[in-house]
This record gives structure tokens, sequence and C-alpha cells, in this order.
């Protein structure tokens, strides 16, 4: 994977990261939510505590780190500092803490999206948020929407002597265009799959598919999942066979990589929508395979 920053590794799947938590902004607002309560005297036997034997008439607004303060107290305090610094003054701090208040309890969840870093929302991203895909199939879709593979034109520009072709065809260099899909290989995939769901754009770049599916308004919910699993299993598969053909010196043709991708496509939706299943995708699925 190209390097990317941790912060935006950290950023929703709409935002191009990876909805994973930042566990360091999320303990600033943990410590937050201690702040409200400290402010406002209300939460718990703890509160009660540093209210009376520490506080007592001083405001937590205006206390400093003491020796026999707790360790708890030295992260409330230390934190409230630190966001005063952020965000300017106490007056913008407290103003924070009240759009974090929802039905007068403090929301952590709501004080962690407004600390952490925002990305822009482009039509990619939002596709892949939408859908419900396997985790792997999600990973690597974003990282190659967003031309982060360590493709070999990417290993190359850091100075890593390598020959610069595609392990899939033999022919071209390999970039992440070429594979997804200027590749002979993958564009053979990618036109049957195309012709197994249905899809008649002329599109052909990983980007504009996603941009397309994201576009689409279509009645029927369940045919939209059906084209953004395809895409993401066409990736991921595209992408095994690069490096099983790099790493192991084997080879699957095209056909294969197909099957596979129909037969786990059906799997998915079969199991998200069981009660309803689509006969369309049943019937496709099952004439491939004769």
């Amino acid at each position: 994977m190209v390097y990317q920053s941790w912060d935006s590794i950290c950023a929703p799947w709409d935002e191009g990261g990876f909805n994973i938590k930042n566990l360091t902004i999320w303990n600033q607002a943990a410590m937050l939510s201690w702040l409200w309560k400290l402010d406002q005297n209300k939460g718990s036997i703890w509160v009660h505590w540093i209210s009376q034997y520490y506080l007592q008439d001083q405001s937590i607004w205006l206390m400093e780190i003491r020796e026999h303060h707790p360790e708890c107290l030295r992260g409330v305090i230390q934190t409230r500092d630190h966001c005063i610094a952020q965000l300017g003054s106490i007056l913008h701090v407290k103003r924070l803490l009240q759009q974090c208040t929802v039905a007068d309890k403090f929301s952590i969840q709501h004080a962690y999206n407004a600390l952490r870093t925002k990305y822009a929302v482009t039509e990619c991203s939002q596709a892949i948020h939408r859908g419900f895909y396997l985790p792997r199939h999600r990973v690597l879709l974003q990282l190659a929407a967003q031309n982060r593979f360590a493709t070999v034109d990417h290993l190359a520009s850091r100075g890593l002597p390598m020959v610069n072709r595609c392990s899939l065809c033999q022919r071209h260099s390999e970039s992440a265009a070429h594979l997804f899909f200027a590749c002979s290989y993958s564009t053979e995939v990618l036109q049957a799959i195309k012709q197994w769901v249905g899809i008649n754009t002329p599109d052909n770049s990983l980007q504009q598919l996603l941009s397309w599916a994201n576009k689409r308004k279509i009645r029927r919910h369940w045919r939209i999942q059906w084209v953004q699993n395809n895409i993401a299993a066409i990736v991921y598969s595209i992408w095994s066979e690069r490096n099983l053909r790099i790493f192991e010196n084997k080879c699957r043709p095209s056909h294969t990589l197909i099957r596979d991708i129909q037969y786990t496509v059906s799997i998915i939706l079969f199991a998200k929508i069981q009660d309803v299943f689509p006969e369309e995708i049943l019937d496709s699925f099952l004439a491939s395979r004769r």
C-alpha cells in the first residue's frame, strides 16, 4: 500500500478512509465528556468527589495541575488545555461542549467527529460507503479507487530497480490505471461481468464505474448492490491474480476468475437479502454455472 497519513486512514468510508477509530482523538473526546460533567456538576459519584475534594469553589476552567491530583483529573485538565490551544479560547471550547450535548447528555461520538480531521466526500467514496461488501473487498476497492496500490510504477518511482511490465498481459507497463481496466486480461473479466449484470455503460475506468454506480437511480435497490459488489469483487480478483503470478508463479485463466466472481457475489447477496432474493440473479448465476 502507498503511504497514507493516519488521520486519512481513520476517516469514514465516504471521506476516503477506512472507518478506523483514532484512539488518541477518541480519548480526547472521552475526556471532554468528563470536562462537561465537571462543568455541569452532574454525572457520577466521581464527579461529586472531584467537585467536593479538589474543586470546592474553584472552576474546572481555571484549575491548574497539582502534584496531589489523581491521574484521571490530570487527563481532563490536559485535554482542556489542548482544546483551548487548538480552538483559541475557553469560550470556543464551551461552545464545542454545547454542540456535543444531545438531550442533556454529552455525546462522545459528536465530540470525536468535531475533533477529527475532515476530508472531502467524492462520488467514488460514496459508492464504497453505501454498499454492503465483504470487508476485504471494501478495503481493496478503497485503495484501488485512490490509486494506493503498490504497483510496479509506484515502486519504481521510489528508486527500486524493477522491470515495469504487467504480469497479466505481459505487454504494457503496470499501473493502477492499466490494471483497472486497460489491461486486456482485466478488460475481458470486466466485459463478461458487465454482460452478466446487464451494464451497458461505456465507462471502463474504475473511477468512472464507481461514479456511474453512485449516480444511478434504480427502483430496485438490490440491483445497485449487485453492480457495486461485482465491481469490488473484480478489483479483489484482479489484484489477487496479479499477486499470484508475481509471488507464486501461478496463473488462472480469465473464465475462472469470472466464475469465481459470479459465485462470490451471488453468495454475498443471498446472505444479505435472502428473504427476497432476486430471481434474476439466481437465474443468471445458474446459467453461468452450466
